[in-house]
C-alpha cells in the first residue's frame, strides 16, 4: 500500500535523523514512568514507521505551486 503510507499521510510529523515519526491522528497517548522515588506523567503521540499504514490514512494536501512572476 503505497500511496497511503504513513510518511504521505496528512496526520504524520517526520521524527528527524530517524525513518519514524509521530502520528497526529488523535490525540497524544498518556504515559507514566515510574521508578522507586516517583512517577512521572506526560503525553506523546504514537510512533509510527514511516512506511506504516492505518485505516485513518488522509492524503497530505499537496503544496501549493506558485509561478514566479516574470522580472521586467
Amino acid at each position: 500500500m503505497l500511496d497511503g503510507r504513513c510518511d504521505k499521510c496528512r496526520f504524520y510529523e517526520d521524527d528527524v535523523g530517524d525513518s519514524d515519526g509521530y502520528c497526529h491522528r488523535h490525540a497524544p497517548v498518556n504515559l507514566i514512568l515510574t521508578n522507586d522515588r516517583y512517577a512521572k506523567f506526560y503525553g506523546q503521540w504514537p510512533k509510527v514507521g514511516s512506511d506504516n499504514w492505518c485505516g485513518d490514512y488522509e492524503p497530505s494536501p499537496v503544496p501549493l505551486q506558485v509561478p514566479e512572476s516574470p522580472v521586467e
